[in-house]
């Protein structure tokens, strides 16, 4: 098979710039963000992001059985990144927001609220992108030359949203716009990024809607595989 066109490894590497840089600004940036800008104690910060991840466990095969099943002129895959890329900024946005209502109640339910629909808006990005990694060609070697770009742009990102959007923030003598001048910037990169792979990264594997019901025992169905249950005890 003849060697797929740079452009479009490049665009289909652009969705994890989003992957791989927004990972690391929640880790690095967003508990500080809250604890010292938002005004919200560590143990609420903790709450807060157990039940993003309580969340996740719901989101994430439900996108997965969604995006199996849809059938789109953009594919199965891409469809879900070209809608999503305006939300992407949008919840970035709201993500560092700095709520400055005088109940602490009110502050820990608006930074819940802004951070499931962060995580959502990630969920309909990721699952689907992940999926498209197998689907973008039929040809093993390529598809490992896809990956690899990928993984290249994932790094770069990472690097990138270690050090810079901590410099953006400090540029400012009010942290609180510092935050949001940051979110506005990055939000923006990751928006385009994904709208990148959705609209220019065409799969060549093309696959038929799934017709399954979605339900707890195949969810829990991968859990019989050993390998499965060693990986995710590691996590």
């Amino acid at each position: 098979m003849a060697h797929q066109p740079l452009k479009r490894k490049l665009a289909f590497a652009s969705a994890d710039i989003f992957g791989g840089g927004s990972f690391n600004i929640i880790n690095f940036l967003y508990p500080g963000f809250l604890a010292l800008t938002v005004g919200i104690s560590p143990y609420w910060i903790g709450v807060v992001m157990l039940v993003a991840r309580l969340w996740d466990a719901f989101t994430d095969p439900l996108m997965g059985h969604l995006s199996d099943r849809t059938s789109s002129k953009w594919g199965k895959r891409r469809i879900y990144m070209i809608f999503a890329s305006p939300f992407v900024f949008i919840s970035m946005y709201f993500l560092f927001f700095p709520y400055a209502f005088s109940e602490t109640a009110l502050r820990v339910i608006a930074v819940l609220l802004s951070y499931l629909v962060f995580t959502t808006v990630q969920t309909s990005v990721m699952i689907p992108y992940y999926s498209l990694s197998s689907e973008i060609t039929s040809d093993y070697q390529e598809r490992a030359v896809y990956n690899s770009y990928r993984l290249g742009f994932s790094i770069f990102a990472s690097i990138l949203c270690v050090a810079v959007p901590g410099i953006i923030v400090d540029l400012f003598e009010s942290d609180a716009t510092g935050y949001q001048v940051m979110s506005l910037s990055f939000g923006l990169l990751f928006a385009l990024s994904v709208l990148m792979t959705g609209l220019f990264a065409r799969e060549e594997i093309i696959t038929p809607p799934v017709e399954t019901k979605m339900s707890f025992k195949s969810l829990t169905k991968p859990l019989k595989l050993v390998p499965f249950r060693q990986y995710l005890g590691m996590f």
